[in-house]
């Protein structure tokens, strides 16, 4: 069975399996004395950076294990950062992110949630194209934008496209769309690479991934007058479950 088959064989399982984070590999217990000599490096995206939070530096994740291990952060997550984004982070050698990683003794890992979301605008935009020829084309960077202040009709129309995209049995069902499928699966050929790539640049690190949650679970079993939020949830949450499989099957390696 390849690979595509398998992420469509996935979709069947419930989303109870995973829960909404899990640390696939443990970082150890240490002595106190040891632990605070450990440097502790957070590339990845806005969950690592904390974005939202009032007060970020200091109640994100990252800076909270920081302090509850008593390590020494340096968190280099940037909002919107993607597996491809932080692959070429850690190619620039002389960066930053590179020269964090190879002194760190913790690294952990978040990325994946933008690199779902990109491949949804783009699959939105497409479709918004192909039933709007008379209309000026969308871009995959425009949906965002589109969907909060765009014109009254083209952000109903995108909508639009949006919910049937998310609502299982639907003819352009997004978790049937082979360019979804195989973006997916590109992108946990990217993360390996990313981890490989950690691996051969600090072979003694401790590496823990974390897989992806849904943010949008207000939406769920939610109606707007007439209109059923649900399939937002229920849409993000399947596609969700093939990008953790993907994180499970590279941490796993």
């Amino acid at each position: 069975m390849n690979r595509t088959q398998r992420l469509r064989n996935r979709m069947i399982l419930p989303a109870a399996l995973l829960t909404a984070v899990v640390l696939l590999l443990c970082i150890p217990a240490l002595p106190a004395a040891q632990a605070a000599t450990l440097s502790y490096t957070a590339p990845g995206d806005s969950i690592s950076t904390g974005y939202g939070l009032a007060n970020a530096e200091q109640e994100g994740f990252a800076a909270l294990l920081a302090e509850e291990k008593g390590y020494i952060l340096s968190n280099h997550a940037a909002n919107g950062n993607t597996a491809t984004g932080l692959r070429a982070q850690l190619y620039n050698e002389e960066g930053n992110v590179a020269l964090s990683v190879k002194s760190a003794d913790v690294i952990t890992l978040t990325v994946g949630g933008n690199d779902l979301m990109a491949v949804l605008y783009q699959v939105v935009a497409d479709e918004y194209n192909l039933r709007n020829p008379n209309s000026e084309p969308i871009t995959a960077k425009d949906v965002p934008d589109l969907l909060q202040k765009g014109d009254f009709s083209t952000k109903l129309a995108v909508i639009g496209v949006v919910m049937e995209l998310l609502t299982e049995g639907s003819p352009t069902y997004i978790l049937e769309n082979d360019a979804f499928i195989e973006a997916v699966a590109g992108y946990g050929d990217t993360l390996e690479e990313v981890t490989a790539q950690i691996r051969t640049m600090n072979e003694d690190v401790v590496l823990v991934i974390a897989t992806q949650y849904n943010p949008y679970k207000e939406f769920k079993d939610v109606k707007i007058r007439i209109t059923d939020l649900s399939p937002v949830y229920y849409g993000v949450e399947a596609g969700i479950l093939l990008l953790n499989d993907e994180i499970v099957r590279v941490a796993e390696k």
